[in-house]
């Protein structure tokens, strides 16, 4: 647009210098007409397919350039026209944000008539649930009144720790029969069969084993971009650094160990034991390693086989693995979850949940408050409550929204990231109240939820480690 307004401009102002040679430069100047085109907008607040978290009530600006004078800027929410201000240089509305997908449209139009408009869309993660709502359908049994195990591909034997969904393939971890079932596509209805399998040669098989091509009860899986983690409870992580896409494709990497047929179990910076969950999230690697009742921490993701973590929480340094309590402390923590900036471990034996406000830099840093317990320094209640827990397992969050799967049998939602010790709980799934305590095998009730997954925009995937299944609940709006 630059270059043909520079095209027009020169030629008219050929033709005037050719009718007006004996003019001055003042009187030619007066007869050229400006060059018009459009304005420019440049949004300063936000950047698209932006992942917004926290309130959701934003500021949404940007800069106006234009070679004529600005007469109008509209901007839309959706199909809702919001109000604007603006100058002749920048301009600014006030949005609120609806959940989840949100479509941005800024439009200007200047004295030239000539306009430019520029959309932009925004995520504001937020599942609605209501306190015992129905799951709407059930991986790994035919219905959800079932409660049978098996091998076979639209079966399982015992499911544990976090499923994982990436590059539109669902990975669900079977703890019991030593493999990762792989659906290349999000099941549309109950019972369905997996495409392929991990850990295992087919289908039918539930061989255990200390090999590069063998799991040994898959306790968690994570996944961040193209590069995958498997929590193998064996005191090992399997690490592919493209996503496995079919039966028994093997990994490149593995953590815990300084080979794939190693089985040693102690208290170093390159061993672990007894783990239950690993978080890939911006190139870091974050693994709960329970029996040793720390997190380690791997700042940048292993590439060699048995790599020394960077940093523990839950111990001073690497050579102590001892149980505690009180800020720097922990007892048997099953699980960890990160964004790449807070850190939030579920310390399921002191129950209670840590949470660190930013990321960790040092060994045995506090975490900056408490879930389950009045302050840092409480821990066992073992009661069941909207802010008390019994064993709580695992963690998840979509960056606005807390959920922790806790073994009385339910699910807790905070609907905002807690910022205070003991916050209470905003809805449970699982049961109908926060005081319920049933285990039944039915649609809305779960027995020790033990992992998630979060698939697309509006669904949750629950690990129901007592009903032998999966149960995804889609978000009510």
């Amino acid at each position: 647009m630059v270059n043909r307004s520079f095209s027009v401009w020169f030629a008219g102002a050929a033709m005037l210098l050719s009718a007006c040679a004996d003019e001055t430069e003042q009187d030619r100047t007066s007869k050229v007409k400006q060059p018009a085109g459009q304005p420019v907008i440049e949004i300063t607040s936000h950047s698209d397919g932006e992942r917004i978290l926290g309130s959701r009530e934003i500021t949404f600006a940007g800069t106006l350039t234009s070679p004529s004078e600005i007469t109008g800027v509209t901007l839309m929410l959706g199909d809702v026209t919001a109000p604007v201000t603006w100058d002749q240089a920048t301009f600014s509305a006030a949005l609120s944000l609806a959940n989840r997908g949100n479509s941005i449209s800024v439009a200007a139009a200047n004295a030239a008539g000539e306009t430019t408009a520029v959309t932009l869309e925004v995520s504001y993660p937020f599942l609605t649930f209501e306190s015992g709502q129905n799951a709407s359908l059930v991986i790994g049994q035919p219905d959800f009144e079932s409660s049978d195990t098996g091998t076979g591909a639209d079966q399982m034997m015992s499911p544990w720790g976090h499923a994982a969904y990436a590059g539109g393939i669902l990975y669900l971890p079977d703890y019991g029969a030593n493999r990762v079932l792989g659906f290349s596509s999000v099941p549309s209805a109950n019972g369905a069969s997996a495409d392929f399998v991990l850990g295992q040669a087919d289908f039918g098989l539930d061989v255990s084993g200390y090999a590069r091509d063998r799991m040994d009860q898959p306790a968690s899986v994570s996944a961040d971009g193209d590069k995958m983690a498997v929590a193998l409870q064996t005191e090992r992580v399997f690490l592919y650094f493209s996503l496995p896409q079919a039966t028994n494709a093997l990994p490149d990497v593995i953590v815990g160990q300084p080979s794939f047929t190693g089985t040693e179990s102690n208290c170093s910076a390159g061993r672990l034991n007894n783990i239950n969950s690993v978080r890939l999230v911006n190139n870091k690697l974050l693994v709960a390693d329970s029996n040793n009742h720390r997190v380690m921490i791997w700042n940048s993701l292993p590439t060699q086989d048995g790599e020394d973590a960077d940093l523990v929480l839950g111990q001073s340094d690497f050579s102590t693995c001892s149980a505690g309590t009180g800020p720097n402390g922990m007892r048997y923590p099953n699980d960890v979850w990160s964004d790449g900036k807070r850190v939030v471990v579920a310390d399921s034996s002191n129950d209670r949940v840590l949470i660190w406000n930013t990321f960790p830099t040092e060994n045995g840093q506090a975490p900056d408050l408490v879930l389950g317990q009045k302050d840092l320094n409480a821990s066992g209640s073992y009661a069941t409550s909207a802010s008390t827990f019994d064993w709580p397992a695992y963690v998840a969050s979509n960056g606005n929204q807390l959920f922790l799967g806790d073994c009385g049998h339910r699910v807790l939602v905070w609907n905002s990231f807690p910022s205070a010790n003991s916050a209470p709980a905003d809805r449970v799934l699982g049961q109908g109240s926060f005081t319920g305590t049933d285990n039944l095998t039915t649609r809305s009730t779960m027995d020790c939820p033990s992992g998630f997954a979060f698939v697309g925009d509006e669904r949750l995937l629950v690990t129901d480690w007592g009903g032998v299944r999966y149960l995804m609940f889609k978000s009510l709006e």
